[in-house]
């Protein structure tokens, strides 16, 4: 196959093999034809089809094996974006801003029971925390671990988890993998307007966060309540 002058040789190339590798022509596992062979074939440069070689390698459809050519690995998996800030702050150390409220064994709420796959009232470790903010209060929340997740990684503990709640599940060999978050609007509860200094009639924001393993199995719940005159919730993920 010979590429007609104007075509963006490299960029034919790459769209080639990728296609090629999709269908099954080159199977994962196997390796793909060598240098010389796909200059040959193309009628291309040696430089062009290196390029497009190594740009199929950093996308994660090949890996080169030293004396042994190009193997093909398959799709890639899609990257999963960035977690969003308020995310990445709620699961990580406790700094000076925030202030625990209380830890110890309680009954798991209908929501995190839910959220969790347990049973309703299921005894669990809470850790209610209050956030800082500019003008008030930014969030009340409370982390919820069943006992055996809990044991030994300090969050059954009345001392702010000094590396974060990831690292500390993973000192405990609990390998978190995934998060999901789900967001609704309620009005707050009597408690919650003293601890928040909010009015009876504000609207807040109740984040429910969901940390969980290769497995799909819930490890912890995060139930967070957010003043929703206090905080913007903002994200950005790519669309291609």
């Amino acid at each position: 196959m010979r590429i007609e002058p104007g075509e963006h040789k490299y960029t034919v190339i790459v769209n080639i093999l990728r296609s090629r590798m999709e269908q099954g022509t080159y199977p994962t596992g196997s390796l793909l034809p060598s240098e010389a062979d796909l200059v040959r074939e193309f009628g291309a440069s040696r430089s062009t089809v290196v390029r497009a070689l190594e740009f199929l390698r950093q996308t994660g459809w090949l890996e080169g094996h030293q004396g042994k050519g190009r193997m093909v690995l398959g799709r890639p998996a899609p990257a999963l974006p960035p977690l969003p800030v308020r995310i990445d702050r709620m699961l990580a150390a406790e700094p000076v801003d925030v202030t625990l409220l209380r830890v110890g064994p309680v009954k798991a709420p209908p929501r995190v029971a839910s959220a969790l796959a347990l049973l309703a009232r299921a005894r669990l470790v809470a850790r209610r925390r209050l956030v800082a903010g500019t003008e008030g209060p930014a969030a009340l929340e409370v982390v919820y671990a069943p006992t055996d997740v809990a044991r030994g990684t300090g969050l059954n503990l009345a001392a702010p988890l000094q590396d974060g709640l990831i690292a500390s599940l993973q000192r405990h060999g609990t390998e978190p993998h995934s998060v999901v978050e789900t967001v609704s609007a309620r009005s707050p509860s009597t408690r919650e307007t003293l601890l928040m200094r909010i009015g009876r009639r504000d609207c807040v924001l109740a984040v429910l966060l969901v940390l969980r393993d290769r497995q799909d199995r819930p490890l912890v719940a995060i139930d967070a309540m957010i003043p929703a005159g206090r905080s913007t919730l903002e994200a950005a993920f790519p669309v291609s």
